[in-house]
């Protein structure tokens, strides 16, 4: 059976559609057959497919936005290759449905997953939505058998842990249904940072008391933290050209193979966990 995981972060600008990106990726040259979900109505993911906003109100791509998951009409996974399949996401989501509040709009993609056997036809679903409390992150977090959270080692990143982490329970306790956190991906991280090293030990400390006193979360990964992904220039070269970390790199520049060992590892490590 498939695993459905939302990559989700409160606060904006921590590497959680470049890393959902690398991690697809990365899933599917393992043979393992992926389908991704944007779920942003910035569509930052869409893009990193080869995929503009304007492209996909095209009749061509119509059938495979997220749009019409919210609209109740036929959606189809776009083929990006034989392992990896996308649903995009269009600007117009954000009007479908944060600011058209409907009861039951946060469990209408947990339900159009359950109805098109996305557990069956795929190894994993890697759902990437926006950086807020809304309908759709809700909505995520309800459809998702686990929680991944990138994580960026600043104040202002770790209050938006804590934020993340008091809606999961919320939502937990509303529906009487145990939450399972993945675990959290260190990104941008400067290992010879001492800092760093120590804000890490003290997060992992603070995130697991959180967890043990909350009957409705849990955390799979016994030490908290996957591996890390470091802080280098190659990510947004990768992006602006619309080509996958991957490819950038094997084809482009494979001075940065060791960021492609670096997602390899935390894929290892998700497929370790993720059982």
């Amino acid at each position: 059976m498939g695993k459905i995981i939302g990559v989700a972060n409160i606060k904006g600008g921590v590497g959680k559609t470049s890393l959902t990106n690398a991690l697809a990726h990365e899933l599917s040259n393992m043979g393992k057959k992926v389908l991704v979900i944007d779920a942003d109505p910035q569509a930052s993911q869409t893009y990193l497919f080869g995929i503009d906003q304007d492209e996909i109100l095209e009749e061509k791509y119509e059938k495979h936005s997220i749009l019409n998951i919210y609209q109740n009409k036929e959606c189809v996974p776009f083929e990006y290759n034989q392992n990896l399949h996308v649903i995009f996401s269009s600007r117009i989501l954000q009007e479908s449905t944060e600011s058209r509040i409907k009861p039951g709009l946060e469990l209408v993609l947990n339900r159009w997953l359950i109805k098109n056997k996305v557990r069956e036809n795929y190894d994993f679903t890697l759902i990437d939505p926006p950086s807020n409390r809304g309908v759709l992150m809700i909505s995520t977090i309800l459809a998702s058998d686990y929680v991944l959270i990138p994580q960026r080692l600043t104040l202002l990143d770790e209050t938006g842990t804590v934020e993340l982490f008091l809606e999961m329970s919320t939502q937990a306790e509303l529906r009487g249904k145990e939450i399972k956190i993945l675990g959290l991906v260190p990104v941008f991280f400067d290992k010879r940072s001492k800092l760093y090293r120590e804000k890490l030990i003290k997060l992992k400390d603070e995130i697991k008391s959180f967890v043990e006193g909350d009957e409705f979360l849990s955390i799979e990964k016994e030490e908290v933290f996957f591996s890390p992904i470091r802080q280098l220039s190659v990510w947004v070269k990768a992006q602006e050209e619309q080509i996958p970390l991957r490819e950038y790199i094997l084809n482009k520049d494979r001075s940065y193979m060791s960021v492609l060992e670096e997602v390899k590892k935390v894929t290892i490590e998700i497929l370790e966990t993720a059982k």
